[in-house]
């Protein structure tokens, strides 16, 4: 076991990480405004309604993917409608 480890140093640098692919602090606030939840991942895709579309492998298997809705439509997005 590493002193990294040890020291949490990993978990730190993961956070650093997601709130620097959120846009920061703000960006990141933001986003747990709108979604109740911050992820970092790869982009996948971008559908024609700016819909974006993310994976992470290191989640469990059937909450690797996610999307995060375009700005377009405020705080009343939902998937079934598209």
């Amino acid at each position: 076991m590493s002193i990294a480890k040890i020291l949490a140093l990993d978990k730190l640098t993961n956070f650093f990480n997601i709130l620097r692919q959120n846009g920061g602090i703000r960006g990141s606030l933001w986003k747990l405004y709108r979604q109740d939840d911050l992820k970092d991942g790869t982009l996948v895709g971008e559908d024609k309604f700016g819909n974006k579309y993310y994976e992470n492998p290191r989640f469990f298997y059937s909450r690797n993917r996610w999307v995060e809705y375009s700005d377009n439509f405020h705080m009343n997005y939902d998937g079934s409608q598209f």
